[in-house]
């Protein structure tokens, strides 16, 4: 996993890139190329790795737009689906990771350079995923990795800026790493896994023989357990179990919380 903070902590990129051996992992030359692919993302800002990652509604509305302009250019209708075909194969280039010109040789693209880093390094190498973020005036992007590059952070703040802020931003990355948080708060954790846990805990404590009339309750404030250890914010921050991660943030930087993080682990 590899990290690419730009100057200033406004932008950050986290790549994870896979070889066959921890060996190849450590090198320079692979360490190059993961450093030369995640600045290419943090340039190129593409959408997704390839074509199968962008989603469904994002080349529908695309296709709806490419479709207007041809009507609008008095296109004979009876050619304008193999136009549009045709501009969504350009989108495609043009937006994923993968197929994007490389932005320092422009000639080749990340698969042809992913191709020459294989042919050199000589193990199989693919780039498996990868998020950019981007803030805004106030604000900041950090990173940490844990053992050795197996594990990667990356969190963007909301509030603050500079390199007091992007120091913060690798405190919260590093607690990420290590507590592994389903989402900053409680309602960014997926519908289907909070029913999914619910169902859980309604069975256990149906099995632990408690009455059926207090059952609910009791599922509930479990819940709100659940919520606590699985919720950034509400976590015991791991430097200082005795306050919440947002409790850290306000003690260090007032009026500062967490935006969003992305923790990639290689295996995962």
């Amino acid at each position: 996993v590899f990290p690419y903070i730009h100057t200033g902590s406004k932008l950050g990129v986290l790549v994870e890139i896979n070889c066959e051996s921890d060996f190849v992992a450590k090198t320079e030359d692979f360490l190059e190329f993961a450093k030369n692919v995640a600045m290419h993302i943090a340039a190129a800002n593409p959408a997704g790795l390839n074509p199968e990652d962008i989603p469904e509604e994002v080349i529908a509305r695309e296709r709806e737009i490419y479709h207007s302009q041809a009507l609008e250019q008095g296109k004979p209708e009876k050619i304008i689906d193999k136009i549009v075909d045709g501009q969504i194969q350009k989108f495609y280039k043009d937006s994923c990771l993968m197929s994007q010109p490389y932005i320092r040789e422009p000639k080749k693209s990340i698969a042809d350079i992913t191709t020459e880093a294989i042919a050199k390094i000589g193990e199989n190498i693919q780039v498996h995923r990868a998020v950019r973020y981007t803030t805004g005036d106030e604000g900041a992007v950090g990173s940490y990795l844990h053992f050795g590059g197996r594990i990667g952070v990356m969190v963007e703040l909301l509030g603050g800026s500079g390199e007091a802020a992007q120091d913060l931003a690798r405190e919260v990355a590093m607690h990420v790493a290590a507590s592994r948080p389903v989402g900053v708060r409680p309602d960014d954790i997926p519908e289907e896994v909070q029913e999914r846990e619910r169902a859980v805990l309604t069975e256990q404590t149906r099995a632990e023989g408690k009455p059926e009339q207090i059952v609910e309750k009791i599922v509930e404030g479990r819940m709100r357990k659940y919520f606590e250890q699985q919720s950034l914010l509400l976590q015991a921050f791991v430097k200082d179990p005795d306050q919440t991660v947002a409790e850290f943030l306000t003690s260090q930087a007032g009026d500062v919380t967490v935006r969003r993080f992305a923790r990639f682990e290689i295996g995962e």
